[in-house]
Parts: structure tokens; C-alpha cells; sequence
């Protein structure tokens, strides 16, 4: 099963849900996913497609860091969720 179609079931789920926030985590990660296969023009490996789950949770970890240090603790609140969804979904791929 490939990353995009996992996530098309995983999106199907999160609307079934109602699970807003999950559904915001897939769908951002969906984008970036698709934004690089045109970039590159071409489907991506699955070595292509961990390096842009790495790098979606490298930004959202920077921008964490960046709200805790401003003490904007509503906004880290949610990324720190945002965090976490994204964790889950790199390691159950």
C-alpha cells in the first residue's frame, strides 16, 4: 500500500470522525506529497516520500519551538498535536 492511498483511507476515517484536526494533518501532508511529484515530475519513492514527511515535521517542530519561546502556548498547544498526529502517521507507514 503506498503512502498516498494510505492516506486517502485515513482521510476517509478522520471525515467519517469528524476528527477536524487529523483531517488538517492528512491533508497538509497529502499536498506537500503531491507538491513534490510535480516538482520532480514523477511518482515518489518511498524513500522520497519519508523525506517529505521529515521535513513537514521538521517545520512544524521549529515552529513549536518558536511559539513556546514567544510564549504563545494556544498555538503551541496545536502544533504540538499537529506533532504528534504526523508522528503517528510516519511510523505506522
Amino acid at each position: 500500500m503506498t503512502l498516498l492511498t494510505k492516506l486517502n483511507d485515513d482521510m476517509k476515517a478522520a471525515m467519517k470522525n469528524k476528527d477536524k484536526e487529523s483531517l488538517q494533518v492528512i491533508r497538509m501532508l497529502k499536498a506537500s506529497l503531491q507538491n513534490e511529484k510535480i516538482n520532480l515530475g514523477r511518482d515518489l519513492t518511498e524513500e522520497e516520500e519519508m523525506t517529505v514527511m521529515s521535513r513537514e515535521m521538521k517545520q512544524r517542530r521549529d515552529s513549536l519551538a518558536e511559539f513556546e519561546e514567544n510564549g504563545r502556548d494556544d498555538l503551541a498547544k496545536k502544533r504540538k498535536k499537529r506533532l504528534r498526529l504526523l508522528k503517528n502517521i510516519y511510523l505506522l507507514n
